[in-house]
């Protein structure tokens, strides 16, 4: 459905793809090889061998200790002893290691001393977590426990020179600059002299003593990686604590800038050679998923494909330190703000992004969200390349007529997260977590980012003054604003505003669960939907604010006919100018006054900005609210005169003067009517003529979603896509109906067809690869590689449907029992408050109704019973068929076994990706078996089979999909 504006302006909101506030495993590459090693043929060198074992247990593991993490002070003066002892262990093992491998006789050793002692600590940590976090947990530590030989380097697969970069050389760099998301820094070579590097390299042949790399990689890899992995889990711990944020998320964050972190050496190298290791620590046997799954292919990608690692070596920091990008890779490395940035933490940042999971938040970003999802499965290396542009630049770039065109990114977030309350204390102190405000990850990197070197002191004093005495519930927003205004006191923030702070802050602040890289990329996608001045948007703004102007015009010409040459001029040297200054940025959070936190919305939406004709974002100026929009159209006004009077000087004095005379007349008219309260309501009614409906539309205009300088909508998807390829998108658009699920089943098996015709075969069998598609309501992406998928018989899709159909009947007989009778009742007031319909249900007649039910019944009665109920209701209290299906069908599954609720979760056919989360899983759309009607239905699912839930079939149904 479209709204038509004045003059045939179309602004087709309603039909834009966006998305509401809902919200693979495939085969594992084995990158693992083992390297048998031949018998010892000496009795001297089998007893060096065991001394070796007995030796490394108080020196090997302290001195890698040293290599990689914080040197405590307390430990400086023993160092050079460190030193001595550890140069005999080095020679030692050089001599034992150069004949043969350590993999049988060393195992009572080192690796025994790993194995017990390393997984004993993981053990007691593993007993306090919940469930889902336990499986993992135990999933690690038992891979470990079989395979915790890390495997040799492969470099004897490896046929580039550039890729043989040993772990000797891996643990060559320079540390120093080298920033973790705990704040730590790795200590630097200081530790091992240059000369006992030199000896060990030169005892060593790299090609032909695997066996010595084996052990090389035992003693020292394994270290690294488990303070990685125990660091990794505090952060998780510390997050489920605090109940801010999903502490899985956090998990999977920290990992991937650790891991980037090791793979970029001081001299820009990626060492590639450590990735088989990675992923034989990180990724655990169970099928892979959601952020597992990133990581696991990210880093596959990472090791096969040359382009992208000599694209990782030219990454470089952005061309100013002041920067938003520079801002950036401070709040994913916690560099203290006003450090300047290199180019090594430019590179870390852009690899942590492409090893990390997008999302979309809660904002209707669907339309862009969903393309940087495809691009990260399908094109890591185009990723790549605008995450260097994004770091270098500070925004994307594309040609459109010939003429290029940024596209930045606006440090905000729509997380729902900040709209959360806390109760705390004036001393700041949590009472019902028995912990402080300051310890909790997100508050500590919100701190960093402002300024603070220490996040106690400053949350004392503003927490002073928040709260007078005793406890007091805050929201999030709140806080981080008063946090914001004390930071604007520090020497640092010299220069910057108060949003400007508190902006990067909230920023900062989700950071420690979703990548800031990735949040900026798809913001900076976003900003493509409305590239020209032909967007869905960008048109009916330059209607809203050129049309109440020329209207204007023709009354002044009335009485001043004489004056249509300059008024026309006038008028089109206005319009240029708006045309070139406004730029539309996608805002994920709208939030008109900072001051009141109950206007966090969770709808993104773009907000008008002039750009003052300066590339730089920091000099624009935000334009959302009626005051800064009138200011904005009279300031035009004056520079449109200001760019005509120059042309007046080459005119005779006398004329001259009388066309400055009705310039000046023109341009004062035209000032005063902007400040009047007449042109801002013509604008608004231009832009959406719904807006005069609203009872005095000036004072309540925050109520429209819709008005000339911020727009709460999402937008189109191919317009998006069309932009970042710089080319139209092909002719051969497909246009498929899609009605009800036997259609969809038969479309999804066309399209499938039509891959498999193409020779697309990574689409068809690799879980990860997308295939955009779109309709009017949503943006979202077909997953065919899904293993569910091969329910569908694409030859004979329509005996897949008769199955399904049959289960769905033999799950419809399954019965509820007398004891269900009470959870059903109030299942149902649930799903009718949580619906937010329209209709007003009768509570009492539901109770009645609920009464009178006779138990057993089976699922098939119930609904049918359910949906007589709903039909005999009041006029008032009716809803509408599609609702009462709903809400049957919600109360319904939330009270099935666990039997029926299995036998439709393993049959649930997974066909597309929907951009949304819950926690830690992505959340699919599947068909599944209906037990109600015995027919199938569209739900949501959790991307672990669990979870299956009901959904309207408006967001992908009665539409046609659009895909290329």
């Amino acid at each position: 459905m479209s709204t038509e504006l004045n003059a045939g302006i179309p602004l087709n909101i309603n039909e834009a793809s966006s998305s509401d506030s809902f919200n693979q495993s495939s085969e594992k590459a084995a990158l693992s090889s083992s390297d048998e090693g031949s018998e010892l043929e000496s009795k001297s060198q089998r007893v060096a061998s065991k001394n070796l074992g007995e030796a490394k247990e108080t020196k090997s593991f302290n001195l890698f200790k040293k290599l990689h993490f914080f040197n405590s002070e307390k430990k400086e003066k023993e160092k050079e002893k460190e030193k001595d002892k550890s140069t005999k262990i080095f020679e030692k093992a050089a001599f034992v290691e150069e004949s043969s491998s350590l993999q049988k006789d060393s195992q009572e050793g080192l690796i025994g001393f790993f194995k017990n002692n390393l997984s004993k600590s993981k053990r007691k940590k593993k007993e306090s977590q919940d469930s889902l976090h336990e499986k993992r947990k135990v999933t690690f530590s038992e891979k470990r426990k079989k395979s915790f030989v890390i495997p040799p380097l492969l470099l004897t697969e490896i046929s580039k020179s550039e890729r043989k970069l040993s772990v000797s050389s891996s643990l060559k760099r320079t540390n120093s600059e080298t920033c973790s998301m705990s704040g730590s820094r790795m200590a630097s070579e200081s530790d091992l002299s240059a000369d006992l590097l030199s000896a060990k390299r030169e005892a060593i042949d790299w090609k032909q003593k695997s066996s010595f790399k084996l052990s090389f990689n035992e003693r020292f890899l394994s270290p690294v990686f488990e303070k990685i992995e125990n660091t990794a889990q505090e952060v998780r711990a510390t997050q489920e604590k605090f109940k801010f944020q999903n502490g899985e998320a956090s998990y999977f964050a920290f990992l991937a800038i650790e891991i980037a972190n090791l793979l970029i050496m001081d001299d820009g190298e990626v060492n590639i050679s450590l990735i088989p290791a990675i992923i034989d620590f990180f990724i655990s046997n169970d099928p892979v998923l959601n952020h597992e799954a990133s990581l696991y292919y990210s880093l596959k990608a990472i090791f096969e494909n040359d382009e992208i690692v000599e694209l990782i070596k030219t990454i470089e920091a952005p061309n100013r330190q002041t920067s938003p990008a520079a801002d950036l890779i401070r709040i994913t490395l916690n560099i203290p703000l006003g450090e300047s940035v290199n180019d090594r933490q430019a590179k870390i940042t852009a690899l942590s992004a492409l090893l990390s999971h997008h999302r979309q938040s809660f904002e209707g970003s669907c339309f862009a969200t969903h393309f940087a999802i495809a691009l990260l499965a399908n094109d890591p290396l185009a990723c790549l390349k605008d995450f260097k542009d994004l770091l270098k630049r500070g925004s994307l770039t594309r040609t459109i007529g010939g003429i290029k065109k940024p596209f930045p990114f606006l440090m905000r977030t729509g997380e729902e997260s900040l709209s959360q309350t806390i109760t705390i204390t004036k001393s700041g102190e949590i009472k019902e977590l028995g912990t402080y405000i300051w310890k909790a990850p997100s508050i500590q990197k919100a701190l960093h980012i402002a300024g603070f070197h220490n996040s106690k002191i400053p949350s004392k004093k503003v927490l002073s003054k928040l709260i007078p005495s005793g406890e007091q519930t805050i929201c999030m927003h709140e806080l981080l604003k008063a946090l914001a205004e004390q930071a604007l006191k520090l020497e640092v923030n010299k220069g910057r505003c108060l949003q400007q702070i508190y902006f990067r802050m909230t920023f900062a602040f989700e950071a420690v669960i979703s990548n800031p890289l990735l949040r900026a990329f798809d913001n900076s996608l976003a900003e493509m939907a409305e590239a020209n001045e032909q967007g869905m948007i960008t048109k009916p703004v330059v209607y809203a604010i050129t049309n109440p102007i020329e209207k204007e015009l023709k009354q002044f010409l009335k009485k001043e006919k004489e004056s249509k040459k300059e008024a026309i001029l006038l008028y089109n040297t206005f319009k240029s100018i708006v045309l070139k200054r406004i730029h539309l940025h996608y805002d994920p959070d709208i939030n008109e006054k900072m001051e009141n936190h109950e206007h966090f919305s969770k709808e993104g939406g773009f907000v008008l900005y002039d750009t003052k004709g300066k590339s730089l974002t920091s000099k624009w100026t935000r334009i959302d609210s009626p005051e800064s929009f009138r200011e904005f159209i009279s300031d035009m006004i004056v520079l449109s005169f200001n760019e005509i009077l120059p042309t007046l000087s080459e005119l005779e004095p006398d004329l001259k003067k009388e066309k400055e005379l009705i310039y000046n007349r023109l341009v004062k008219r035209l000032r005063k009517y902007i400040n009047s309260k007449f042109f801002l309501l013509e604008s608004l009614s231009c832009f959406y003529p719904a807006n005069l409906k609203m009872n005095d539309p000036l004072k309540s205009w925050r109520k429209s979603q819709y008005t000339p300088w911020r727009t709460i909508a999402g937008n189109f998807g191919e317009k998006v896509r069309e932009i970042y390829n710089e080319k139209p998108l092909p002719s051969e658009k497909k246009l498929l109906p899609v009605d009800n699920t036997e259609i969809c089943l038969m479309t999804l098996a066309e399209v499938r067809n039509l891959y498999r015709a193409s020779g697309d075969k990574d689409s068809l069998i690799n879980c990860q690869s997308k295939v955009p598609v779109y309709t009017r309501t949503h943006a979202f992406n077909l997953i065919f590689g899904h293993p569910s998928f091969q329910h569908l018989n694409s030859d004979d899709p329509k005996s897949s449907y008769n199955s399904l159909i049959d289960l769905s009947l033999k799950l419809s007989e399954d019965e509820f029992e007398e004891s269900k009778r009470e959870l059903l009742s109030s299942q149902f007031l649930l799903a009718y408050n949580e619906s937010h319909f329209k209709g007003n249900l009768n509570f009492e007649a539901l109770k009645n109704f609920m009464k009178e039910l006779t138990f057993p019944i089976s699922c098939k009665n119930f609904w049918e019973s359910s949906l007589k109920f709903l039909e005999g209701q009041s006029e008032a209290s009716q809803l509408s068929p599609q609702e009462n299906a709903f809400l049957i069908d919600r109360t319904l599954c939330s009270c099935l076994s666990e039997t029926t609720l299995f036998s439709m979760q393993r049959n649930a056919i997974h066909f597309a990706d929907t951009n949304w989360k819950n926690g830690l899983h992505d959340i699919h759309f599947c068909i599944a078996p209906h037990p109600g009607t015995g027919t199938l239905r569209l739900f949501e699912i959790q991307d672990d089979n669990q979870k299956i839930t009901p959904i309207h079939d408006f967001f992908i149904f009665e539409k046609p999909w659009e895909f290329y």
